[in-house]
């Protein structure tokens, strides 16, 4: 008469009347996050930076923030950011107004024509 031994710990029996070993379960692969596009940052720091720089750096801030836009807009939902490429480019047509409308104050003011119309004449006497 033979022994029947007993299958490991852990071990299960299969409908074939064999012990099989524990199955190790398998990880998920960790979900890939998307990422933040990086012409939408650089955007919106340009645009802000124009406080400091006094309105030079808002024009490529708003060309960032509109390629920013599009690359986003074409990445299928892999790439986000783009409420800071929208920030970037409101605050860089901000800037833009604002230069317009001191550019047309400094072209309309008397002080201006006055010395655009007496050219240098006068102090060359």
């Amino acid at each position: 008469m033979t022994a029947v031994q007993s299958p490991p710990p852990r071990y299960w029996q299969a409908s074939d009347g064999n012990w099989y070993p524990p199955q190790v379960p398998v990880a998920a692969p960790a979900p890939v996050l998307p990422k933040v596009e990086i012409f939408a940052v650089v955007s919106l720091v340009l645009s802000l930076s124009s406080v400091l720089l006094m309105g030079v750096t808002f024009l490529p801030g708003i060309i960032f923030g509109h390629i920013a836009l599009s690359r986003i807009k074409k990445s299928n939902g892999w790439k986000t950011g783009r409420g800071l490429a929208i920030a970037g480019c409101v605050l860089g047509y901000a800037w833009l107004a604002v230069f317009v409308v001191i550019l047309a104050l400094l072209v309309l003011s008397p002080a201006f024509r006055h010395g655009f119309n007496q050219g240098y004449t006068s102090s060359q006497q």
